[in-house]
């Protein structure tokens, strides 16, 4: 899948803008508004994928690690920003 990397699956939760301006290289964006069970990207995701969750400053990638974990998501982690993920991950 899209996002994935060394085994992670990296999820831009900003707004389109703010992906397309930049992101963690291989990232996928899904704003925190758009994370729900139907969306295309999460519905056929096993629920134990490695997903590390970031936006610009840790707070809308928090939302989205809460709303991901709802879902049945069980190894989510907020990433906090494309520096911290990239420092950490890549």
């Amino acid at each position: 899948m899209d996002g994935e990397y060394k085994g992670y699956l990296f999820i831009d939760t900003r707004g389109h803008d703010e992906f397309v301006s930049e992101h963690v290289p291989g990232a996928i964006n899904i704003s925190v508004g758009e994370i729900n069970e139907s969306h295309p990207k999460l519905k056929d995701l096993d629920k134990g994928t490695d997903i590390v969750v970031y936006c610009a400053s840790g707070g809308r990638a928090e939302q989205a690690k809460r709303k991901l974990e709802s879902l049945g998501f069980t190894r989510v982690t907020n990433g906090i920003n494309k520096l911290e993920v990239e420092k950490k991950y890549l």
